[in-house]
């Protein structure tokens, strides 16, 4: 008898976050500082720099919860 086919999701993008979001929040808060950073340069105004490593600080923060959620989901509800 062959095996019964379920029609199970594959949920692409959540195994793309738990796979790869711890290493995409670092690159996108470190991108983020930098621009600040960049634009302190440029402007020659250190408000900009300070911006913007608090606004990166903020969404390494965010970004990095968002993906431990991710990875619970898909830990404790998807099948294996």
């Amino acid at each position: 008898m062959e095996p019964l086919k379920l029609n199970m999701p594959s949920y692409p993008m959540l195994r793309f976050v738990s796979r790869h979001g711890g290493w995409l929040t670092a690159v996108l808060a470190i991108a983020v500082a930098l621009g600040g950073i960049a634009e302190a340069v440029v402007t020659g105004a250190m408000c900009f720099a300070l911006l913007g490593i608090g606004v990166g600080v903020l969404l390494f923060v965010a970004a990095r919860v968002l993906v431990e959620m991710v990875r619970l989901m898909t830990d404790m509800l998807l099948p294996k």
